[in-house]
């Protein structure tokens, strides 16, 4: 549940301020740190290889090369990076802020 409501603070929200400063409430009061750990590094993963495989896609030839593609769909395209890249700075800093970040490190040294 507590996985849900980080991602749903992250993805599901046209008000995303107020649904994420709830969730970090809930994280900060939550009373087993281990399970806060460990939800947030799965949403940790899930943000990472959402990003990693939007930045493939708009660094591959493929996407740069056709020509028929507009420039419309080109900044869509980034745009959608950004804002997957904007999400997993939220959670890195959620994550140090709750100083749970060691396997976040490790997974993005890799």
């Amino acid at each position: 549940m507590l996985h849900g409501l980080i991602i749903a603070a992250i993805h599901s929200y046209p008000n995303m301020a107020f649904v994420k400063a709830f969730v970090v409430k809930l994280l900060r009061d939550f009373s087993s740190r281990d399970s806060v750990r460990r939800m947030l590094d799965r949403a940790f993963e899930t943000s990472l290889k959402i990003v990693k495989e939007s930045l493939e896609e708009n660094s591959s030839p493929d996407f740069r090369g056709d020509h028929n593609e507009t420039e419309a769909i080109q900044r869509l395209n980034l745009h959608t990076t950004m804002t997957n890249g904007r999400h997993l700075l939220w959670l890195v800093e959620r994550m140090i802020e709750l100083r749970v970040a060691d396997n976040a490190v490790k997974e993005w040294s890799d």
